[in-house]
């Protein structure tokens, strides 16, 4: 049986981590590569991270060309004080709605929040394979 290890975290949620066979930001060069014929898309990162690093100590953790893609987080300067406690699909539905991009896709790997009128805009990816070829993304 594979050990899962399990934490509550300081939003008061509980965080899932992988096991050690996987890594953040396995498939980087997979991404990079979907990307490469659509040198127009930017990056909005989604992360809790923005709570406490700024956002160019975030997009460091990427590669060189998809931190050159990085123009924002979802942390809005009018977003609401609970704004954390909500589910990533709820942040990003905010940001859509406050943004209004003329077009917008999300990869995550949680389907809680997500409105119904966002849901076809997500690339639901796996908690631990994330982008993997082995799951068709």
């Amino acid at each position: 049986m594979q050990r899962v290890d399990v934490r509550l975290g300081e939003n008061g949620h509980f965080t899932l981590y992988a096991p050690v066979q996987y890594t953040m930001f396995q498939h980087i060069a997979l991404l990079e590569q979907l990307l490469e014929p659509y040198p127009e898309v930017q990056i909005v990162l989604s992360t809790r991270w923005g709570r406490t690093k700024p956002l160019r100590k975030v997009a460091r953790e990427l590669s060189y060309s998809l931190r050159a893609r990085v123009v924002e987080n979802f942390v809005l300067p009018d977003a609401p004080a609970d704004y954390w406690l909500w589910p990533k699909g709820a942040q990003v539905a905010h940001y859509v709605e406050c943004r209004r991009p003329a077009a917008w896709f999300a990869i995550d790997d949680d389907e809680v929040g997500w409105a119904a009128w966002a849901r076809p805009h997500v690339v639901f990816s796996d908690p631990y394979e994330g982008i993997s070829p082995s799951r068709g993304c």
